[in-house]
């Protein structure tokens, strides 16, 4: 199965499509979650560390395109972390690095490597050509040390109440806004799935933007 995503940059526009090309897959010694991590202080760094070794990189050099925080409730209750980054071996290639726990597969890595290509279906193979969509750790830093706050706040405006759940964070960059970073959390109804609700998280990380 191929995903694909169109990003534009100032050199083209593309699509990103998730090709499995290699795919390797370990397990987490950490315990399982109880809920979307970045719920807990300090909870998604770590997590964000963990992924990045098993991919061969380090948090600190890591080089990102996105970052998903997920949780989903359909079925039996499963939380993932997915992360577009450079590749830590080859700069001008982008992985998928992902962890996934689940009640029948709890904490398990697996690093896919994306191809990228343009409207042409030509293959992108310099880093120049999409370094325009990447971060770094140190320029996210603040949505990731106050998840668990901004959390707080989108389920209280929510206005769900003990049936409201954090669904998923998402930082990237909007390539139709200059490539500004964004960050935003998605909040869902247990009990009824056409009900959810989305919050941005202010520059500064500290809180969400008031409605």
């Amino acid at each position: 199965m191929t995903t694909k995503r169109t990003f534009q940059s100032l050199v083209a526009i593309f699509s990103l499509a998730l090709i499995l090309v290699s795919c390797g897959l370990a397990k987490s010694t950490a315990p399982r979650p109880t809920d979307t991590v970045g719920t807990n202080p300090d909870e998604l760094k770590a997590k964000l560390a963990e992924i990045m070794e098993n991919a061969g990189g380090t948090l600190e050099t890591a080089e990102f395109a996105s970052i998903n925080s997920s949780c989903s409730h359909s079925g039996k209750t499963s939380y993932s972390v997915d992360l577009e980054i450079v590749k830590p071996q080859n700069k001008n290639r982008l992985a998928e690095a992902k962890w996934y726990s689940s009640e029948s597969s709890p904490n398990d890595f697996s690093v896919t490597d994306i191809v990228l290509s343009d409207s042409e279906n030509n293959v992108i193979k310099e880093y120049d050509q999409f370094k325009d969509i990447l971060f770094t750790y140190a320029d996210i830093e603040q949505y990731i040390n106050h998840s668990s706050t901004c959390f707080k706040e989108a389920l209280e405006a929510s206005g769900y109440g003990a049936d409201g759940y954090v669904e998923r964070i998402t930082i990237s960059r909007e390539q139709y806004n200059n490539n500004k970073l964004k960050a935003s959390i998605k909040v869902a109804h247990k009990s009824d799935r056409t009900l959810k609700k989305y919050y941005q998280i202010q520059e500064d990380g500290m809180h969400i933007v008031k409605k």
